[in-house]
């Protein structure tokens, strides 16, 4: 009976480890992201010196999804802003391009498979 709790008691810290370590990578990568969305908005008020285009892509980034045009801001944001180095900024902002680019192609091959779909239904 001793024996089962202490391996019990050994299997729960093992799987808190884990659940902690992954909910403070969750909590790392939310600040993150937030971060990159602020940068690219002032990027994109700095580049066109207008709130209301940085609002647009703001609205443009959350209810289409489409949020490239947030990430270039925030390299300009980094550059400009805060005087970094293109490299580096790229640096910074290089673990958000590589998840949106391949939705972006994956979006775009979806699309043209539904529109070759449509095309042998109709013919």
């Amino acid at each position: 009976m001793q024996k089962d709790l202490h391996y019990l008691l050994i299997i729960e810290g093992f799987t808190m480890k884990y659940i902690l370590f992954g909910f403070s990578m969750s909590v790392l990568l939310f600040i993150y992201g937030l971060g990159l969305i602020i940068l690219g908005y002032i990027g994109i008020e700095t580049y066109f010196d207008a709130t209301w285009v940085a609002i647009a892509f703001l609205i443009l980034a959350f209810f289409v999804r489409f949020t490239l045009p947030l990430m270039f801001g925030a390299i300009y944001g980094l550059m400009v802003t805060f005087g970094l180095n293109i490299w580096f900024s790229i640096l910074i902002v290089a673990p958000s391009i590589v998840f949106i680019l391949p939705s972006i192609v994956l979006y775009v091959l979806n699309r043209v498979n539904t529109y070759n779909k449509r095309i042998t239904i109709y013919n």
